[in-house]
């Protein structure tokens, strides 16, 4: 890939966004570098896997534009569909509260996104949080970034990045049991519930907060304050059984999802 960098849109604990232009195409692209070393023989397999995992076709999933390995950085490029608005953390950052009819869209595009993922890809996406959620000026809420999903965080050292998503991690992975797909439904339960309450779903130290996912009572909007429908939806995706937990196909005949899907929200977004 032959490209440009530009100025720094994001920074996590994986690596730095930034904005680019993919020189032979002329488009700009959301470039992600990740900081890794790599041996001479893993670092094909890593592009490889890269480029495998991250094709998609899907409107709701960010689109691919290029992997490889820059040696002499001991850096991971990877080329992603540029979205204007950045990310769903950003927008809360900066207006606190998102409206229901908003979230209610976005929970509508994620849940698209992750059955696809789920069913069409038989990917568990694991790191499902509001950073990772993409935006644009055009109302299109994509899911993005796969370096936390199985086929890649053993390659990649899940580890870099796991205490910093913790906070989103279903009570069945942080107590090491088996999980499955529904696990990203626990993500999306607590993105929803942090987007429309404009508060963080746990706090304290990294050892409290693991301690309050499994022993504790999930967070939950409460009714006062919010619509049944949506209290409804954070109150199935939190399920903490994940033997009940429904998956994302049920989770889209959900009332929540029905009375928001169809909201226009461009003219709310073109308001930040």
């Amino acid at each position: 890939m032959l490209l440009e960098k530009h100025d720094r849109v994001g920074k996590g604990s994986s690596g730095s966004v930034y904005k680019a232009l993919h020189v032979e195409t002329g488009r700009i692209v959301a470039l992600k570098c990740v900081p890794l070393t790599l041996k001479a023989g893993d670092r094909e397999e890593v592009v490889v896997k890269l480029r495998e995992l991250y094709s998609s076709d899907h409107p709701n999933v960010c689109q691919f534009h290029g992997a490889e390995y820059d040696a002499e950085r001991s850096t991971i490029l990877i080329a992603m569909e540029y979205m204007d608005l950045r990310s769903l953390k950003d927008i809360t950052k900066s207006c606190g509260k998102i409206p229901e009819k908003v979230m209610g869209n976005c929970a509508s595009q994620i849940l698209e996104a992750l059955t696809y993922l789920h069913t069409t890809r038989r990917i568990i996406h694991r790191d499902v949080k509001p950073s990772n959620v993409l935006v644009n000026s055009r109302g299109s809420f994509k899911l993005g970034d796969f370096g936390m999903s199985k086929e890649l965080s053993n390659t990649l050292s899940a580890g870099q990045t796991w205490v910093g998503t913790s906070s989103y991690m279903s009570p069945e992975r942080v107590s090491g049991l088996d999980y499955s797909y529904n696990a990203d439904v626990w993500g999306l339960g607590i993105l929803v519930y942090e987007s429309c309450s404009g508060q963080p779903a746990y706090a304290g130290s990294t050892f409290e907060l693991l301690d309050e996912i499994v022993d504790g009572e999930p967070p939950a909007l409460t009714a006062e304050a919010f619509s049944e429908e949506a209290v409804n939806f954070v109150r199935v995706c939190l399920e903490k059984d994940h033997k009940k937990r429904p998956d994302c196909p049920l989770l889209s005949s959900q009332p929540f999802i029905l009375l928001h899907a169809k909201y226009n929200i461009t003219e709310w977004l073109a308001s930040l």
